[in-house]
């Protein structure tokens, strides 16, 4: 499972001074996906890979959607991408990151 149930009631990112940091986030899915590339070049029959790079390519399609939903003020949806993107972290074994990216709330 890559992705956590909704959250909405929390309302994680909905005021300005609760941001996921985009940026960052894409630098470390940037990372991930060449080097998982790499890996499931190297070792076409490793599922684990594969899943590893589907998901991380997965979290790189959401963060053109959630800067849109930034661009449009839509916090709802951006809470929804947040949402995704933790669980992508956490299902990759990164939690540890999610408080630096942005993705867990002060």
């Amino acid at each position: 499972m890559d992705t956590l149930p909704d959250l909405e009631t929390f309302a994680l990112f909905r005021s300005p001074d609760r941001m996921p940091d985009l940026d960052r986030i894409e630098a470390v899915l940037t990372r991930s996906e060449k080097i998982a590339v790499g890996l499931a070049e190297k070792f076409p029959a490793n599922a684990v890979f594969a899943a590893h790079l589907a998901t991380t390519r997965r979290g790189l399609a959401r963060l053109a959607e959630a800067r849109a939903a930034l661009e449009r003020g839509d916090r709802h949806r951006l809470d929804d991408i947040a949402a995704e993107l933790a669980g992508l972290f956490t299902s990759q074994g990164r939690a540890d990151r999610l408080p630096g990216l942005g993705l867990l709330p002060d």
